[in-house]
């Protein structure tokens, strides 16, 4: 079973390797390619290895990547359009993370673990501020959703809470490439991609390891469902 869902990533990892290889190269058609291939084949990957596939995480995960995924298409067609459907990304990743399933898995998280990402946040946002010109009210929205997804993914596992971590660090290398071009960044394109490929492969991972390792989905799926009704 390891084996079979080890395999299941595997062309999400080939993507990966060309994608970065691309942007080594500044083979910009190439890496544009490979990206655009890089969340269809992350939830073919997640179809394969979630068991049991109904499950109240399920559909939260695919649309989280298929938002990533329009983000990826509509970051090169509009910053605003992009930004917005990375958002909605992130908003699915909340839910998913407060599913019975997967909610509480980290034995050490504390309320107080809250404030890093408050100061991670304002630290970003700071970067920033003065550099996004009529885009500043979309911009902090956007930092308060990813900061939030990162907070949430740390109550509940420490690979979850990985990727969140990271997904931050790939938008805020990202944010500093766009916003500053001050601050230099070697290979800019390739740190973004490297950090935003293991995210969100993080986070799929996460996911399908806390259903997996959840009780009977039923009574789980029947609370989550009481609890938003």
């Amino acid at each position: 079973m390891r084996t079979k869902t080890f395999l299941s990533y595997v062309p999400y990892a080939l993507a990966a390797l060309i994608n970065l290889g691309a942007n080594l190269a500044h083979a910009t058609a190439v890496a544009t390619g490979a990206q655009w291939l890089l969340m269809p084949l992350l939830v073919l990957a997640v179809l394969q290895a979630m068991r049991p596939l109904r499950n109240p995480v399920t559909p939260w995960l695919i649309a989280a990547l298929v938002f990533s995924w329009g983000g990826d298409v509509l970051l090169g067609v509009s910053f605003a359009l992009g930004l917005g459907s990375f958002l909605l990304a992130h908003v699915c990743f909340i839910v998913a993370f407060t599913r019975r399933t997967v909610r509480g898995g980290n034995p050490e998280w504390r309320p107080r673990r809250i404030w890093p990402y408050v100061a991670l946040f304002f630290a970003l946002l700071s970067l920033v501020v003065t550099h996004v010109g009529a885009m500043l009210p979309a911009v902090i929205v956007y930092g308060l959703a990813l900061c939030t997804m990162a907070c949430v993914a740390g109550f509940t596992s420490r690979v979850l809470e990985l990727g969140g971590v990271v997904f931050v660090v790939s938008d805020g290398l990202l944010a500093v490439h766009l916003f500053r071009a001050d601050l230099h960044v070697p290979q800019a394109s390739f740190w973004v991609m490297l950090t935003y490929i293991a995210a969100e492969l993080l986070l799929a991972i996460g996911l399908t390891r806390a259903v997996r390792r959840a009780p009977s989905p039923a009574p789980l799926a029947l609370q989550d469902a009481q609890a938003t009704s």
